[in-house]
């Protein structure tokens, strides 16, 4: 079975172009240049945008804003997976990658709910937010994608919020936050290791282009009624909305 394992490994390292990863124990960032999702980009066939994800003392928690379909959840995927597949003895689906020891990822990404149980959406987020909260620790990577959308835009701001100040101030651990809540890019300056960054757009002859590229600084709009138009809302409702 080890032997299956590590020929895999070897073969899928080869045939992708994997890169040989830098494992640093005793370091707390993650550093990976030109990261690609290894399975979205062996199903779409087409080219893959890479981005780079960088994290270390000064740069524990990353705000990522952005339209809808921009890239953010691949984004947040493709931090992950690399981290991952390094610390499993992989080579890595990047360009290059400089990875400190994780004890655990965590991830509250995707919505569902547990109807057996009678939970709704925003409950088993909740639970599952409260669990990372518990038992996260300064060496873990955590993944947060849109926490608070199940409820009210002010509860779920204010519980958002709350969450990416108790993980930057009292957890400090490495964080990748994908937010609508455009509100939170003021916790840049004002938490210590919070950076915002943000997936690209571009309108080209009135239309929305999605460049899947990620920049510095946030995004100051989420075009979900532009995105609504593209997934074929009748006009006299967009233009309503």
């Amino acid at each position: 079975s080890s032997i299956d394992v590590l020929s895999t490994l070897a073969e899928r390292a080869k045939v992708l172009g994997l890169s040989k990863p830098e494992i640093v124990v005793e370091n707390e960032g993650v550093e990976i240049r030109g990261g690609w999702h290894p399975v979205v980009k062996e199903s779409t066939k087409s080219s893959f945008i890479a981005n780079d994800v960088l994290l270390d003392k000064d740069t524990k928690m990353l705000i990522v804003t952005g339209p809808n379909m921009g890239g953010k959840s691949t984004y947040l995927r493709t931090a992950a997976l690399v981290t991952l597949l390094a610390q499993a003895g992989s080579f890595t689906p990047c360009d290059q990658a400089r990875i400190g020891m994780v004890d655990r990822i965590f991830t509250r990404v995707g919505a569902s709910d547990d109807l057996l149980r009678g939970r709704s959406t925003f409950m088993m987020e909740m639970i599952e937010v409260a669990h990372i909260l518990r038992r996260a620790t300064p060496n873990s990577l955590v993944l947060l994608d849109e926490i608070g959308r199940g409820t009210s835009t002010f509860d779920g701001l204010s519980i958002a919020w709350a969450v990416s100040e108790d993980i930057a101030r009292r957890l400090g651990c490495r964080t990748l936050f994908a937010t609508h809540y455009h509100q939170l890019i003021g916790l840049e300056g004002d938490v210590p290791g919070v950076v915002n960054v943000s997936v690209g757009v571009a309108e080209v002859d009135g239309n929305l282009r999605f460049l899947h590229t990620v920049e510095d600084g946030p995004c100051d709009d989420s075009y979900g009624v532009r995105v609504a138009a593209l997934a074929g809302l009748p006009q006299p409702v967009i233009e309503r909305a």
